[in-house]
């Protein structure tokens, strides 16, 4: 984005805080302060994953799908008291 020459101090619109952050994304040593709203945040966080090696990366999806694993096992619990209770309250 060359033709993109906006200082920090000069972003506006959301707009120019993306064009911002795509172009100064590797040059970042630390989050800077306009980029602590929730979706700026995600995009850092994805950029790191995306420069994972292998074996990083590897480990990243293993633990997401233990993750996702235990959450369906809890959800699927806190489903079946709800209906149980219901069917007990009944009762």
């Amino acid at each position: 984005m060359p033709g993109f020459n906006k200082s920090e101090e000069m972003l506006e619109t959301h707009f120019d805080k993306w064009l911002y952050f795509l172009k100064h994304l590797e040059e970042f040593d630390k989050i800077p302060d306009i980029f602590r709203e929730e979706i700026f945040l995600q995009g850092f966080r994805r950029a790191e994953i995306a420069g994972f090696d292998e074996k990083q990366l590897a480990e990243y999806e293993e633990s997401l799908k233990i993750y996702r694993d235990l959450k369906g096992v809890i959800d699927t619990s806190f489903e079946e008291g709800k209906t149980e209770g219901k069917i007990e309250g009944k009762i």
